[in-house]
């Protein structure tokens, strides 16, 4: 009789059991698809924050980083070589267009161009003796040329005249050709002579430049070709920055810039871009970019890291959001809280340019108070309430105008708003109490189960309690019946 209480009872708590779980199960679904514990709240407002829709001068920029170079940078070199005599500037010095910069011995060239004069003197001197005796073997051809006409000497002695003649026009030509060599030798020497002075020259408006440094010291002995020192042009310099793909087919040559450096960051520099890297790296995916940055006054130095602020696009006075108020729901939108019926929209929105977390929005043309924070609870046509949070945020920090109550249309409106919102919080707390009720309903009903638990337990240690009492009352009996045998 005790096993089937025993089996009854359990069977009872089993089925309490599975009933429990049936019934935690099932709320959890409906909670799931309701919204929480009471259904009633999926249908009650929803705290939110606003900002006002405002017209705003936006720029798109793209911000680049690079370092400052030279414009030009070429290296000075002697064309012969020697023995640097002197040196006439040191590094950081200006140099005009011309200058004569360094000073090689010039001895050896001074004599060589010596001897290349009086040899072109001499060939002046064989050029004038040449030239005379043509003229005389010229007049005694045309003698001898008469004299045979009139038949007074032989055909062989005017034979000899005209060779006579030629040998002496063959003479005077050698002459004037030896002369022009002479000329041009000695035009070499004091060439070579002037390329013992080394002066610095360039092409371009650029009056001045500067010595960037010098790489030999006088006394040096120099070869041809030899870099003695370095002119940069550092009043016109080239910032040299790297744009990304993204960024790549927003740039175009023209276009204006704004320079600044860490250095000094009170100065702004304009700057134009000059050239674009028709290709981009493949190990970083970015493309070089040149800068043209005027620099009359020198403050920029080559070799200064640049930030490079280029603007692609202004737009005047056009309506934009904050960006924490643009959502992606199937595309990106806005909600939109209108202030009559207290109640969202969701807007379908083209984005346009984004500034300082605004963005620009291009299509549809809108008006009025979009929904910042609390939009991922909200769907379309959902009630709202703005939060105290929210209204301060909108009328002081943000300035927003006078706050979302001001834009409720004066006192009447705000009595309708807080009318509503007094509503909605009285049937927010009714609901809390409800859940309260039921969450403690269910409690009490989990600590029955689990006494009803503890009991079966308790009976289930005193049944087994009682089976080992009989089992060691029958060892004794057994004991004494082997004793008395």
């Amino acid at each position: 009789m005790k096993k089937f209480i025993f089996l009854g009872v359990s069977l009872l708590v089993l089925v309490a059991l599975v009933g429990w779980q049936v019934y935690e199960r099932s709320q959890k679904e409906k909670n799931n698809r309701k919204g929480g514990w009471g259904g009633g709240l999926r249908n009650a407002p929803v705290a939110v924050e606003v900002e006002k829709v405002q017209l705003r001068d936006m720029r798109d920029r793209v911000i680049l980083t690079g370092t400052l170079e030279p414009e030009s940078r070429y290296l000075v070199a002697p064309k012969v070589g020697g023995r640097l005599e002197k040196l006439f500037v040191e590094m950081g010095d200006e140099v005009e267009k011309g200058k004569v910069l360094a000073k090689l011995d010039d001895a050896e060239a001074i004599q060589q161009t010596r001897m290349a004069g009086a040899a072109m003197k001499t060939a002046e001197s064989y050029l004038e003796a040449s030239q005379e005796a043509f003229e005389q073997s010229e007049r005694e051809y045309k003698r001898q040329k008469d004299l045979f006409g009139l038949g007074l000497i032989t055909q062989i002695q005017q034979e000899n005249a005209k060779s006579q003649y030629a040998t002496r026009l063959a003479n005077l030509k050698m002459a004037r050709s030896s002369l022009l060599e002479r000329i041009s030798s000695l035009e070499a020497t004091k060439i070579r002579l002037s390329y013992t002075k080394i002066s610095v020259d360039w092409e371009g408006d650029t009056p001045k430049r500067i010595v960037g440094e010098t790489f030999v010291d006088p006394g040096s002995l120099l070869n041809a070709n030899t870099p003695i020192l370095s002119i940069l042009n550092i009043y016109n310099l080239t910032a040299v920055v790297s744009v990304t793909e993204m960024d790549y087919f927003k740039l175009r040559r023209g276009l204006s810039a704004e320079i600044s450096v860490d250095s000094l960051p009170e100065r702004k520099f304009s700057g134009t871009i000059l050239r674009i890297a028709p290709f981009l790296r493949e190990n970083s995916r970015e493309a070089r970019v040149e800068v043209l940055v005027p620099n009359p006054e020198g403050f920029l130095k080559p070799g200064m890291f640049v930030r490079v602020n280029v603007e692609i696009e202004f737009r005047k006075k056009v309506p934009a959001v904050p960006v924490a108020a643009v959502i992606n729901r199937k595309g990106k939108g806005i909600y939109l809280a209108d202030n009559e019926s207290s109640k969202v929209s969701f807007v379908k929105i083209k984005p346009g340019i984004v500034e300082n977390d605004w963005m620009e929005i291009r299509e549809p043309d809108i008006k009025g108070f979009v929904v910042t924070l609390g939009h991922h609870l909200l769907r379309d046509g959902s009630p709202i309430m703005i939060a105290e949070q929210g209204k301060a945020a909108s009328g002081s920090k943000r300035g927003g105008g006078q706050g979302w109550k001001g834009s409720q249309g004066g006192g009447e409106g705000n009595g309708k708003w807080k009318g509503r919102k007094s509503g909605a919080e009285g049937k927010s707390q009714r609901k809390d109490r409800q859940e309260v009720a039921a969450k403690k309903g269910e409690w009490q009903g989990k600590k029955g189960v689990d006494k009803l638990k503890g009991s079966w337990k308790g009976s289930k240690g005193g049944e087994g309690g009682k089976e080992n009492w009989k089992g060691k009352k029958a060892n004794q009996e057994s004991g004494k019946r082997d004793s008395q045998g």
